[in-house]
């Protein structure tokens, strides 16, 4: 005889009201479970905003450090075949007193982010990697300050750092999860935000270090043009794909429209602007006239 049959009708419904009830009771499961990951998600991505937002405000402090130093040194360098005695006046000198703030706005932001850091508990990679960059900032910043490097060797290791710091913004967006969001429209932003304006940002800082370099000294080499021809080109590369992301989380979420829709139209004509003056004044320019303050400032 079957358990079943041995039970009383009253116990029968009984089971069939506890199976009824557990099969209401798994969908509801997993829909609390996964509204709770959703929930969990969102606030991991939302505790990356501070440190990545300070270590963008590193990157672009630092960006703007290499270009005054590269200026600074390449003025120096074609004072220096003038006027001998040069030593503070001029444009050297004001490159020089601009860098050295440039340099102190550079330490602010680094002590600013290694407290976000600290109190964000991020990976103990990230956090070496985070502490050797520091380090390295300190023997640069001293190194042009006495001018111990040529202009080209500033550019270079001021690139390198930056590349160091932006891969440790890049560990930080999947530490955060940042990079497997699933909606349209904050996909799209984030990529634009977080991943494409930082790489086209550090490809204009780049031109705009070395532009001011040549500018200084009114030449520009033939393997040099080839150089800054190519990084100009990826930067528009850039452009393209930065403004693409851009577009599409405006049209994945309208909502975005009144706070961004401007923003990206302004930052859109700097872009271009600047690249324009890049084509202008350094690549196509017969002789390179172009004040090196006016064409980092432009």
């Amino acid at each position: 005889m079957s358990l079943l049959s041995r039970l009383s009708l009253l116990q029968k419904f009984a089971v069939l009201a506890l199976v009824g009830l557990f099969v209401a009771a798994w969908p509801t499961y997993l829909h609390v479970r996964d509204a709770l990951r959703t929930i969990d998600h969102a606030r991991m991505e939302a505790s990356g905003a501070a440190p990545l937002t300070a270590l963008s405000k590193v990157v672009q402090a630092m960006q703007i450090h290499r270009g005054l130093s590269a200026g600074m040194l390449g003025g120096d360098a074609v004072l220096a075949t003038r006027r001998p005695a040069a030593g503070e006046g001029g444009t050297g000198g004001r490159h020089r007193a601009e860098a050295e703030a440039a340099g102190e706005r550079v330490t602010e932001a680094m002590e600013a982010a290694t407290a976000r850091l600290a109190g964000a508990h991020i990976p103990a990679e990230q956090q070496a990697a985070w502490q050797q960059a520091r380090q390295t900032w300190q023997q640069l910043e001293a190194k042009v300050a006495q001018k111990q490097l040529q202009q080209a060797q500033s550019t270079a290791q001021h690139t390198a750092l930056i590349a160091s710091i932006m891969r440790i913004s890049d560990e930080l967006l999947h530490f955060y999860g940042l990079q497997v969001e699933t909606e349209v429209g904050p996909h799209a932003l984030i990529q634009a935000a977080l991943v494409s304006t930082p790489m086209l940002g550090e490809k204009l800082g780049i031109l705009r270090a070395q532009g001011s370099g040549f500018l200084a000294r009114h030449e520009l080499p033939p393997f040099n043009k080839g150089v800054v021809s190519s990084l100009h080109q990826r930067a528009q590369e850039l452009q393209a794909q930065a403004f693409t992301d851009f577009a599409r989380a405006l049209q994945a979420e309208p909502a975005y429209r009144s706070s961004l829709e401007a923003l990206t139209q302004q930052a859109q004509t700097q872009v271009r602007q600047a690249l324009e003056l890049a084509t202008r004044e350094v690549l196509e320019a017969p002789e390179l006239t172009l004040a090196p303050q006016t064409y980092f400032d432009t």
